[in-house]
Parts: C-alpha cells; sequence; structure tokens
C-alpha cells in the first residue's frame, strides 16, 4: 500500500531567519524564530498536504446528510436515528442474512450492537430495526463481522474487555438469531480498548487475514497461515507495507488516539484499499493500493 512519508523542513528546535539565505538558498540561523512558530508552521504544511492527497485521490463527490435513509419502528419513522453523541454510534454495513441488500449494524454505548435490516432496494434502502443488542452480546467499545470459518454466515469479532478479542460463532438457525462466545483471546491480537478492527484476504489466498491500528498510527498485520475454515493467525509486523497515518503520532503536541480501520476496493481496481479515522482527527485517510490482489504497495 501507499504510505504517505513528509520529511521534517524544520525541527522544534530550530532557529531559522526567514529573511536571509546564503548563497545556495539555505536559512542561515538566527534566533528570531521560536519552536512555536516552527509547531505551527510544521502543522499548517501538514495540513495542506493532507488537502492535497484528498484532492487529487478522490474520484467520487460526498455529501454529508443528516439522516440519508429512513429508520422505522412500528411504521413510522425515527427522528435522528443516527444520532449517538461522542465516540458514538460506530455503525457498519454487512449483508447479514444474505438476501442481496446491505443491512445496519451501530454500535452504540454501553457494549450494544443495533441490528436494522434492510426492508428496502439496493439502490433505496430502508432500515427497520430488528435488534437492539444483537444476539444480547456485549461488544464493549468495537465491532467487526466476518465469516471466519466459511460456513456462509457472519460471525462477530469484538472488544472482549480485557485488552484483547471475542470471537462469537455465529449458529444462528429457525428464525433466531444466536451467537455463540467461542474464545476471548482470538488471535492473542491484543487490540486494546476502542481499536476499531477489520479482516482482508490481503494476499489473495482465500482466507482471511487480520489487521487493526495502534496508536502510533502504524498498522498491526497478522496473516492467516490456516485456511478459509481453519483460521492460524501469525503476527507479521507492527508496520505494515510502512502505513503511517499519523506522522510525528507519538508526540506530545499531537492528539491521537482510538483508531477504526476498514479495507475495500474503493478504486475498483479488484485489490483492497485502506481508510484509517482517529478519535481526535475529522478527516478519513485514505491509502491507495498500487499493487495487485496479492501483493499489496
Amino acid at each position: 500500500m501507499k504510505s504517505l512519508r513528509f520529511d521534517t523542513v524544520l525541527s522544534d528546535s530550530s532557529t531559522a531567519d526567514l529573511d536571509k539565505m546564503d548563497n545556495f538558498g539555505r536559512f542561515i540561523t538566527s534566533p528570531r524564530i521560536t519552536a512555536d512558530f516552527v509547531m505551527r508552521l510544521r502543522h499548517l504544511i501538514f495540513s495542506a498536504l493532507i488537502l492535497i492527497l484528498v484532492h487529487s485521490v478522490a474520484s467520487a463527490q460526498y455529501t454529508k446528510e443528516w439522516t440519508p435513509w429512513p429508520v422505522m419502528v412500528d411504521g413510522q419513522p425515527v427522528a435522528l436515528p443516527f444520532w449517538g453523541g461522542i465516540n458514538a454510534p460506530k455503525p457498519s454495513l454487512e449483508d447479514f442474512d444474505g438476501d442481496g441488500l446491505i443491512d445496519l449494524f451501530i454500535g452504540e454505548t454501553r457494549g450494544k450492537l443495533a441490528y436494522l435490516k434492510n426492508t428496502g432496494t439496493p439502490t433505496d434502502p430502508v432500515w427497520t430495526p430488528i435488534q437492539e443488542r444483537l444476539g444480547d452480546v456485549d461488544i464493549g467499545t468495537w465491532h467487526t463481522l466476518c465469516d471466519i470459518d466459511a460456513d456462509g454466515d457472519l460471525d462477530l469479532f469484538c472488544d472482549a474487555q480485557n485488552g484483547e478479542t471475542a470471537f462469537y460463532e455465529n449458529i444462528s438457525g429457525g428464525g433466531d438469531i444466536v451467537f455463540k462466545l467461542e474464545d476471548s483471546f482470538f488471535g492473542n491480537f491484543g487490540t486494546g480498548f476502542n481499536n476499531t478492527a477489520d479482516f482482508t484476504d490481503i494476499d489473495d489466498d482465500g482466507d482471511f487475514d487480520f489487521f487493526w491500528g495502534p496508536q502510533s498510527g502504524q498498522l498491526e498485520f497478522y496473516r492467516n497461515d490456516g485456511d478459509s475454515a481453519n483460521p492460524s493467525f501469525t503476527f507479521v509486523t507492527d508496520f505494515y507495507d510502512s502505513v503511517f497515518a499519523f506522522p510525528d503520532a507519538m508526540a506530545a503536541e499531537v492528539q491521537h488516539g482510538f483508531s477504526a480501520i476498514q479495507f475495500g476496493d474503493v478504486d475498483s481496481d479488484n485489490d483492497p484499499d485502506l481508510l484509517y479515522g482517529d478519535i481526535f482527527n475529522l478527516n478519513i485517510y485514505y491509502f491507495e493500493n498500487l499493487g495487485s490482489d496479492t501483493a499489496s504497495d
């Protein structure tokens, strides 16, 4: 995957005088420029580069809507159904019941995962509440869905509330939604608190690999060395493909915290691209996969 890299133009201890240059165009040092000025300059440059990135990679036009789809309860529309406050809601979109329509899941406070079935159409969705707490599971602070055992239904992965990832197998049947806790230390991923992880088949070998974003702004990668029905994960790297969403993320002046990542083929070139979000940043960082379906770059 393609990663952004920014070289530091001026360090915080620099004392460059912007109106004095030598014959080679370099700044001559002077004590007049403060460290605070330099820090602000660096942040300004970084913000400008992010804006350039957004305009250069975005081929689609996005419009923010307050309530873009109707949510119905007992035949009546729900006012502001997605208004969950800070840190909530945490939505995800999946075809949960295999009817070809994308259903909506909303992770809410107190560990609830609401399930809203799409009773509309692919182009005009209508999401109708089915369960306020999917399968009566406490998801903690995050969730993701994946058919990890290749049995044709989506299993649930979430915050185990012990610093690890919980795996709930989907054993639903007969119209009942049932999830069974299989492992509270699944994969030994150590995702911590409030970091939304994701699965994707990054190497196109027919099984799902695992990724999550630590507070460093990098990307941890666990390769699935098992198969599509019997996963076995091996830690590979905590700096996958040099992905670095937040330069200087651990610096004292930079606010950076819980992350959320999502893989998807944004540009329709048959390989997974990466979207990376952060609790302190209103933007979404987009990393285009310039490799292939078997070898990302």
